[in-house]
């Protein structure tokens, strides 16, 4: 995909996210659609971070790099966050979305406690989470986004 299309797809996951943690959640009432949220996002900024990458090798700007994760992260953060003045901590954001799927999947249980989701793994270790941390996680996003359609070129995210 070129880089417009992947921050298309970036924005289409952010607004489905988005939609689902401040519109669908209040009125489903299902902690399930937490996790769902969290893959949107995921998605989201996985897809702003290639439309960078390949807008940067599109110019020239940047050398070829692998095709695995692990090496478009190390190239996005460090040829790409610095020119564009994106702060680390967007990309320890991705990593930390990242950790808590990985843990969804890993968990051997899964269960609703209040509101809370909670995953415990095989030796017991719980981690919650909640839709207030889903939103926060939204909240963080969102000024990622936007500034990777203004370095793509693309109209922004429509404002809720």
């Amino acid at each position: 995909m070129d880089y417009k299309q992947l921050s298309k797809e970036a924005n289409r996951a952010f607004i489905t996210a988005d939609h689902m943690a401040y519109v669908t959640y209040p009125l489903v009432k299902d902690i399930k659609l937490i996790i769902t949220v969290l893959e949107n996002l995921y998605l989201s900024l996985t897809f702003g971070m290639e439309s960078i990458l390949n807008y940067e090798r599109n110019f020239r700007r940047i050398p070829p790099y692998p095709e695995n994760l692990t090496a478009k992260i190390d190239t996005f953060k460090n040829k790409c966050a610095t020119r564009y003045n994106i702060p680390r901590n967007y990309i320890v954001l991705m990593e930390e979305i990242k950790k808590v799927l990985e843990q969804h999947k890993k968990s051997s249980t899964v269960f609703r406690r209040e509101n809370k989701l909670v995953m415990m793994s095989n030796d017991f270790r719980m981690q919650t989470l909640t839709i207030d941390k889903a939103k926060q996680y939204v909240q963080e996003t969102k000024p990622l986004i936007d500034k990777i359609n203004r370095v793509i070129g693309q109209n922004g995210i429509p404002v809720r």
